[in-house]
């Protein structure tokens, strides 16, 4: 694997093409998940998960999703409080405990 990746490297370099790297990284990352059945999904919570959370979120995300493989991709955000935010391609699940109060808030006022 070394040896493809030095070539292309090389191919990249020669064609001054190195900033494209990058791009074309995420593109076969993309197609090699795809072609693998796992789906990356991008996961916000206030704190890190413990190994318990994550075994739990994961089976959650899985049926949520009717998919075969998920992979997380977790960020660290106080300013959601609490809770969590999972994002696949555009859909958007917000769990998160600020949204919850906000959306308590408009009910209140309302």
């Amino acid at each position: 694997m070394k040896v493809y990746v030095k070539n292309f490297v090389k191919i990249l370099a020669e064609n001054k093409d190195l900033k494209r790297g990058e791009l074309i990284g995420k593109y076969f990352s993309k197609v090699w998940n795809r072609e693998q059945g796992v789906t990356v999904v991008d996961v916000t919570t206030a704190q890190d998960l413990d190994a318990e959370a994550l075994v739990l979120l994961n089976g959650y995300i899985v049926k949520l999703l009717k998919a075969d493989k998920i992979d997380i991709r977790q960020k660290i955000d106080k300013n959601i409080l609490g809770g969590v935010i999972i994002r696949h391609g555009d859909a958007v699940y917000d769990g998160s405990l600020k949204t919850k109060i906000k959306n308590l808030k408009e009910v209140m006022v309302a």
